[in-house]
Parts: C-alpha cells; sequence; structure tokens
C-alpha cells in the first residue's frame, strides 16, 4: 500500500468513490494516510487512527514509505487557532490560503524561518513554499498530561467554536459535528480517541452520573457532549444549528430535556 499527506486544507472523506456520496469524516492539511485502492479521481485512505473511506486523489500527495518513517519522528506544529492564514514569503495569500484547527504542519529547518519566529514557514512534499504566523501554531502537548487543568484546557479549546455550524461528518472549523469537535479538542490536547461518538464510548473510564467534572464526555443516544460543570456542557447540536453551550438543569433557559432525560454514560479521558 502507498502512502500519502493531505495537501488541501479541508476534504470530505466519503462513504463511496463519488462525489454526491456521504460524507463521512473529513481530513485535515497535513494528515497522513495509507491509500488502500484507488478507482478513477478517487482514493480509498485509511487514517492513523483506522479510519476509512474514499478521498479525491488530487488532495492527496503520495511520498515514500522512508519519508513517511522520517515523519514518525518529525518534529510538528498544529494550527490552534479556528482559522489560520497561509501565506508566502512576501504575505500573499497562497493556495490552501488557510488551514483549521487541528491541521498538521511540518516547520521547515530553523535557518530557513523568519527572524524572531514571528512567522513560521512550513515543508509541504508538493514543495510550495508556505509561511504561517507562529501565533496560530502549537507543539503538541506533553504525554505526562495534567488531570488538574486538562478538563479546562478541552473547554477552553472547545470554546472556540461557539457558533460554528452543524455539519455531518464534520471536523472543521466551517463545520462540524458531535463527535468531530470531540475529537479535534482532545487530539490538540494530547488525548487520541476514536472518530464516532459510539466509539468514543470505550475511551478512558466510566464515571457516574454525581461524579462527572469538567471535561468528562457524556453520552446519549448518537451524541456526545463535553461537561462544563455546574450542569452546563457544549456540543456540536444539529437541532440547535451548530456548537453551543446546553444545560441538564430544568430551570436554565438553555436547558436540553432530550439530553438529560436520555443520558447513558459519562467518560474520563484522564
Amino acid at each position: 500500500m502507498k502512502q500519502a499527506i493531505v495537501i488541501r486544507n479541508i476534504v470530505d472523506l466519503n462513504a463511496e468513490p463519488c462525489f454526491q456520496a456521504e460524507r463521512k469524516s473529513q481530513l485535515l492539511f497535513g494528515e497522513r494516510v495509507t491509500i488502500r485502492s484507488e478507482r478513477k479521481a478517487y482514493s480509498e485512505i485509511e487514517q492513523l487512527d483506522g479510519y476509512v473511506g474514499w478521498a479525491p486523489t488530487r488532495a492527496l500527495c503520495k511520498i515514500s514509505h522512508a519519508d513517511w518513517k522520517k515523519l514518525d519522528e518529525a518534529f510538528i506544529l498544529r494550527v490552534s487557532s479556528p482559522v489560520a492564514e497561509v501565506f508566502s514569503k512576501d504575505e500573499a495569500p497562497v493556495p490552501p490560503y488557510f488551514l483549521s484547527y487541528g491541521s498538521i504542519v511540518y516547520p521547515a529547518p530553523s535557518e530557513e524561518r523568519e527572524e524572531g519566529n514571528e512567522r513560521i514557514q512550513i515543508a509541504s512534499p508538493d514543495n510550495l513554499q508556505r509561511w504561517m504566523k507562529a501565533e496560530d501554531l502549537s507543539q503538541p502537548p506533553s504525554t505526562q498530561l495534567n488531570t488538574e487543568t486538562f478538563g479546562e484546557s478541552l473547554i477552553f479549546a472547545a470554546l472556540q467554536f461557539l457558533g460554528v455550524p452543524y455539519l455531518w461528518g464534520g471536523r472543521s472549523a466551517l463545520g462540524l459535528d458531535c463527535s468531530g469537535l470531540t475529537q479535534l479538542v482532545c487530539s490538540l490536547n494530547g488525548v487520541e480517541i476514536a472518530r464516532d461518538s459510539f466509539q468514543q464510548r470505550t475511551c478512558g473510564v466510566e464515571v457516574a452520573r454525581e461524579d462527572i467534572r469538567t471535561g468528562d464526555l457524556i453520552f446519549s443516544e448518537g451524541h456526545v457532549v463535553i461537561y462544563m460543570g455546574e450542569g452546563q456542557f457544549i456540543h456540536a447540536s444539529q437541532s440547535e444549528g451548530g456548537v453551543t453551550v446546553s444545560s441538564y438543569l430544568p430551570k436554565e433557559p438553555n436547558y436540553s430535556k432530550d439530553l438529560d432525560k436520555g443520558f447513558q454514560q459519562a467518560r474520563r479521558l484522564v
């Protein structure tokens, strides 16, 4: 099988190799995938988390197995702003023009970075020179996660997406579904979880409803939310039109009766 890197900002991952097929998820710039097969203009790919679907072949840049192995140890940065501009050395916009939160970039060698690191040149297998603002990028968190601050960090990340429209299969700042939101913000905070909500039900450890705390994931039928504390939670809601804050408390104006009564389980990630 061949390996590749995504070179477009946001790429639909479909259930079948055609434009009209159901969107299962999305790929983001810099993510590595394995190509399982090719059919016309589409490639069947497998993400590092095992998720499989069809993506336009032109959105991928194939790399050698040797280069793939090098990237296992390469230093990476992640886009930590909802949307980050991509530009040339003279600050003219260059494709893909912007990157979404969670996208992966590989900094060019240090001697090619801008002085003071206010701008960072990023490397790409398509050899197009690109720069980004350092303030839009962050290093992956330490593998030694702080259990005291993890929940608050998760909420801080999720709140950046308030008002982002609901999009089935979405996992970018332009549209999110419930599990796309949880997977994205968990990943940037050092915890990798599966793509779909039914898969995320096995992550971490289960906690009783009376013991839930900030940062816990809470599940109902076909849905997942992030608990904020004091009865509030943030989620990507189809019925509410996008990412919003709702409540389990009946007296609150944002009370969600369906999710309150439909509580099934809660999971603690760290």
